[in-house]
């Protein structure tokens, strides 16, 4: 004869709805309240044409034109940003580059379409007896030195803005330079200072091989 079943009591039927009733209470959080959003700064309207502007030159390769929209935003009480800074003393060093490599920052990027314009163009030039374009003269290596030493013042004496690997880099090519004509060698040991101050900051100096590329070619030439 099987045990006939007994129902629970109706006392253990209660704690187990409470319990359950418990449960479910705790498991329902309250919704977190989001942060609110912090709207944007909006950057200076003359500071974006001064960025803009020698940006422009960046793609062009224009020293002079660059130059004169510094001395521009210094009339009007301009601040520049480091990233200003950074593409004028990338103008400085390369107009001279023997490997033909480029370091602007913050020049907009040409799509693929537009760089086969580009060529296009130059060929077309190139292959034009009587082109009446005017070549943008090239700044002397002692102007220029004298030109990214002044950046370089200003932005670490007055702005306090750090040198990035970018300035680092362009300093270096610089100094790694010379002209023979003008009977200006390159200054070696200028440049080895820089790449000890360079590497004694890996806070704000991020090392790339470029920063080496051209000390080590200088030795090696």
């Amino acid at each position: 004869v099987l045990p006939s079943k007994r129902p629970f009591p109706s006392s253990l039927n209660d704690d187990n709805d409470h319990a359950n009733n418990n449960d479910t209470s705790q498991s329902v959080l309250p919704k977190a309240k989001k942060n609110p959003v912090t709207p944007k700064r909006k950057a200076d309207p003359q500071v974006l044409a001064i960025r803009r502007s020698i940006q422009q030159c960046c793609a062009t390769r224009n020293i002079h034109a660059a130059w004169q929209a510094r001395q521009q935003a210094q009339e009007q009480g301009v601040l520049l940003e480091a990233q200003s800074y950074y593409n004028l003393l990338s103008l400085l060093c390369g107009e001279d580059d023997s490997d033909g490599t480029e370091i602007h920052v913050g020049t907009p990027k040409a799509s693929l379409e537009k760089k086969k314009q580009n060529e296009n163009e130059k060929e077309e030039k190139q292959q034009t007896p009587n082109d009446t374009t005017t070549a943008i003269p090239v700044l002397p290596l002692a102007n220029r030195r004298a030109r990214a030493l002044e950046l370089q013042r200003e932005m670490q004496e007055q702005r306090q803005l750090p040198l990035g690997e970018t300035a680092y880099t362009a300093l270096i090519r610089l100094s790694c330079q010379c002209d023979d004509e003008q009977g200006i060698p390159a200054n070696f040991q200028r440049a080895q200072q820089l790449l000890d101050q360079a590497t004694a900051d890996p806070h704000h100096v991020k090392v790339k091989l470029r920063l080496y590329a051209s000390l080590l070619q200088a030795y090696c030439g």
